[in-house]
């Protein structure tokens, strides 16, 4: 597209068309790469969360079952 481009006197012409293309790929990729990581973090924050919650809860468990004996 270039050699034609500069071949018939349109470079500029061309080069502007290359580039809304691309841009266009570009941001479809994005979204499409942010719709798949969001759900993929709200996995990972829940599992981090989850282990936290219960690295808290047992021992709490733990010591207040041992104090009904």
């Amino acid at each position: 597209m270039l050699a034609m481009g500069e071949r018939t006197g349109n470079l500029d012409i061309i080069l502007e068309n290359l580039r809304e293309f691309y841009e266009e790929e570009v941001d479809n990729f994005m979204k499409n790469l942010s719709t798949i990581i969001e759900p993929v973090m709200l996995i990972f924050i829940g599992v981090i969360v989850g282990t936290v919650a219960l690295g808290i809860l047992g021992p709490i468990y733990k010591i207040t079952g041992n104090l009904n004996k």
